[in-house]
Parts: C-alpha cells; structure tokens; sequence
C-alpha cells in the first residue's frame, strides 16, 4: 500500500510539472522558468493587441490645419508591438498575457525617446502589495545597454487604493487597447494589467497631450517608486 500511494505521489508530481511547462509554453513560446522570454523576438503582447493608426490632416474653413486619426478595421501595428517588446525584453521582464499567476499585476512601461527607459511593476498576491522597478541605460543612439536599477519595496494599502480609484477613473479594463500615432519627440506610455484570468495592454503616445487622465494614472504609478525624476522629463 505504501509503495502504491508513493508510485502515486510521483506520477502525480510528474504530471503537475509536464502541465505547467505546457502552460507556460503554449503555443511554442519559449520562456524559462520566471516566464521570460528566450529572444527578444518574442512578443510581449497578443497579435490582435494595437490597431494601426492611419494619421490625415486637413484644412479647416477657418484655414487651420487640423489632423485626425482613424483606425483602420482589422490591421494591428506590429512595428509599434515588437519594439515594446523587444525593450520589455532588455528589462528582463515576464510575460503577463499566456497564463494566470494568480496575481493581480499592473505594469507600467515609459519609453521616451532620449532619456532611459523605465518599467514599473506592481503585484498584488495574498494581500500582499510589492512595487518593483528598473531602469535601463541608454548609449548615445539611445539603445539600451543594461539594467542600472532593479529593485522593489512593500506598497501600503492608502496608495493601493488610489491608484484602484485611478484605475476606475480611466476605466483602465473598458478603454480601447489603442495608440494615437507617435512622433519624432515623445515617449510610448504603455500600461498592462492581469486580474482574475484577464488580461489588457493599453499604449499611447505622450498622453500629457490629449489624454489627460490616463497621463494621470501612469504618473501615479511613477510616483510611487522612489526614482528621482525632473518634472520636465515627463512626456
């Protein structure tokens, strides 16, 4: 009998683990053991996760230049996807949209376009709150080189719960996973969240300018890490 139940125990360990490496391997995705992807070709994100962006301008009555943007129906813009990625990936960060941690998980990406990338994590397991963040060096072609930040601390509920209050705010699950079409002096701000087996990734580009209250809830976020950053630096 006791050899029957031990046999048992380590059938079932064995399958628990060939389970769990499927999980975090579906669909071909090599990742390691933290969820990290192998090569920086791996996208961070699902295909269908920004649609592309078709920018127009045209002249008023008044004779003002005006530009719009329109989304064009079933295209997503994998240019804008892959170099996300490809800077998650210099961060050494996890996929958070091919499987359930169990966590409640936000990230926040900055991107700028000369200043040194910066991401944002925050976890939420057990009633437990932990705030990680890293900063990656740029070289003179603004390239990442390496991680010269990588480090965390406890989040105490009274700011847990106003950047929940922000997040309702934005409507943060309901908003269209879209970017507006970015320019040649900005930066990308991209926030994604995993709760309860959902995922979501929102981006757009130097949201100070027209998309206040997402600026404001990214900014948040920022705020909460102890990274010393001039006001005007933030774009």
């Amino acid at each position: 009998m006791k050899k029957r139940n031990f046999v048992f125990i380590i059938t079932s360990l064995l399958l628990s683990i060939v389970i769990l490496i499927t999980y975090l391997n579906y669909n071909n995705i090599d990742v390691d053991n933290n969820n990290i992807p192998s090569n920086s070709k791996i996208s961070y994100f699902p295909e269908k996760t920004f649609s592309r962006i078709e920018s127009y301008g045209y002249i008023t009555s008044d004779k003002k230049i005006k530009r719009e943007e329109k989304i064009i129906k079933n295209e997503y813009d994998t240019i804008i996807k892959n170099y996300i990625s490809e800077n998650l990936y210099e961060f050494k960060e996890p996929l958070l949209y091919n499987y359930d941690s169990g966590k409640e998980i936000y990230r926040f990406t900055w991107l700028r376009s000369f200043h040194n990338p910066i991401v944002i994590r925050i976890e939420i397991a057990s009633n437990k709150k932990t705030i990680f963040w890293k900063e990656l060096k740029i070289n003179k072609e603004y390239k990442p080189i390496k991680i010269i930040t990588d480090t965390y601390k406890p989040l105490d509920n009274e700011k847990w719960t106003e950047l929940e209050n922000l997040l309702k705010k934005e409507n943060f699950w309901e908003i269209y996973p879209n970017i507006n079409v970015p320019g040649n002096d900005g930066s990308f701000w991209v926030l994604e969240g995993t709760k309860d087996k959902k995922y979501k990734a929102v981006a757009f580009w130097s949201p100070k300018r027209n998309k206040i209250e997402y600026f404001e809830l990214c900014k948040y976020i920022l705020a909460l890490t102890d990274l010393k950053i001039d006001e005007y630096k933030i774009y």
